[in-house]
C-alpha cells in the first residue's frame, strides 16, 4: 500500500515543538536558517514504505503519516538513523519525547518558506519523484498558511476562521446525508491506496490536465486536514453513506463517457452547496472536499487494471 502524504497541519505541530533544533541528541543544528530556508529532513520512525528503515506491516497509512511516527532531523543525522541495529523504533521514540519534552513549551512557529519547503519534501509519494508540477503555497489564490499551531492549552490565532471552514464543511456533509435518505447508495468497495503522484498520472495522462488538477490540489492542500477531521467525527455510519455517495456521483458521470477532467470539475461543483457557487470560502473547501475522497482513492481509478476495463 502507497505512503499517503503529510498534511500541513502535521508538519507545523511538529516544527511547534522542534525548538528548531534537530531532534537528535546533542545537535544543535537549525532546522530553518536565518533566510527561512528549510534545512532538515522529515524522517518516520517507522518508514512510510515497504523496504524503508524499521518499517512495520502492522501499521496503517494513518499512522504511517502521524505526528507520533515523524521528527525532524538534519541531513546528516537522517543518515545516520538509517543503522536499524542502533537506532530501534524504541530509540527513535525515546529521542523524539526527550526532545520534545525540551522544547514543546517554546511553540517555534515555522517561516512560511520552510513550511512550503518542507510539504514540497513530504508531497513526493512514493521513492525519489514528485508531482508534475511543484507544489507552491505561497502563490495559491485564496488560500493562506497559517503558521499558528495549539500546543498544549495554548490557543493560536487563527483558530476562528478554522471554526468556519468546519461549520461550512460540516454543512456539506449534512447536506449531502439530507440526499442520501431520498436516495440510498451502495457502499463501494474497499480499495489499495495509490500515492497522490500516482493517482493523479493514471487518472490524468495530459500534461495540461495534470498542471489544472495540481492547481486544484495547491488550493485545497491546506484544508484537507481540517476535511480530515470533520469526516472523521462523523459516525461510522454517517461515514460509509457520504463515501458511497461520492462514490455513487462519480461513477454516474463516469457512466455518460465523460472526461475525468471534467468529472472532477462537476462534483466540485455539486460538493458546493446551492447560492454559494460564487463565494471562495465554500467553493475551496468543496475542491477540497472531492480531492480528499480523489486521494483516499474512493473515486477515480485505482489501478491501470481498472482503468483498462473502463472503472467500476
Amino acid at each position: 500500500m502507497a505512503r499517503k502524504t503529510i498534511i500541513p497541519s502535521t508538519l507545523k505541530r511538529l516544527f511547534a515543538v522542534s525548538g528548531n533544533n534537530c531532534t537528535f541528541p546533542g545537535c544543535t543544528k537549525q532546522l530553518v536558517d536565518a533566510n527561512g530556508d528549510l534545512q532538515c529532513q522529515v524522517c518516520h520512525i517507522e518508514a512510510a514504505s515497504p523496504g524503508g528503515e524499521r518499517y512495520n506491516t502492522g501499521q496503517t497509512d494513518e499512522q504511517r503519516r502521524a505526528f507520533e511516527n515523524l521528527l525532524l532531523l538534519c541531513h546528516d543525522h537522517h543518515v545516520t538513523t538509517n543503522d536499524v541495529q542502533t537506532y530501534t523504533v524504541a530509540a527513535m521514540q525515546t529521542m523524539k519525547a526527550n526532545h520534545e519534552a525540551n522544547f514543546a513549551k517554546l511553540n517555534y512557529v515555522v517561516p512560511d518558506k520552510a513550511l512550503q519547503a518542507a510539504v514540497e519534501q513530504v508531497i513526493h509519494i512514493g521513492d525519489n519523484y514528485a508531482l508534475t508540477v511543484p507544489i507552491n503555497l505561497t502563490n495559491c489564490p485564496n488560500t493562506t498558511i497559517n503558521n499558528t499551531f495549539t500546543v498544549g492549552n495554548k490557543s493560536a490565532p487563527g483558530v476562528p476562521e478554522e471554526k468556519v471552514e468546519v461549520s461550512i464543511i460540516d454543512e456539506m456533509f449534512q447536506a449531502v446525508l439530507v440526499k442520501i435518505k431520498a436516495n440510498p447508495s451502495p457502499k463501494p468497495p474497499v480499495e489499495p491506496s495509490l500515492s497522490l503522484t500516482d493517482k493523479i498520472q493514471l487518472n490524468f495522462t495530459d500534461a495540461k490536465e495534470q498542471e489544472e488538477v495540481v492547481r486544484y490540489i495547491q488550493t485545497a492542500l491546506l484544508k484537507m486536514s481540517i476535511i480530515e477531521g470533520t469526516f472523521k467525527a462523523l459516525g461510522n455510519e454517517e461515514q460509509n453513506d457520504i463515501t458511497a455517495h461520492i462514490f455513487q456521483r462519480y461513477n454516474e458521470r463516469k457512466r455518460k463517457g465523460l472526461q475525468n477532467i471534467q468529472i472532477l470539475t462537476e462534483l466540485f461543483s455539486e460538493f458546493t452547496p446551492a447560492g454559494k457557487q460564487s463565494d471562495p470560502a465554500y467553493t475551496n473547501l468543496a475542491r477540497a472536499l472531492v480531492l480528499f475522497f480523489f486521494d483516499d482513492c474512493t473515486i477515480f481509478e485505482k489501478t491501470t487494471k481498472e482503468k483498462s476495463k473502463g472503472g467500476s
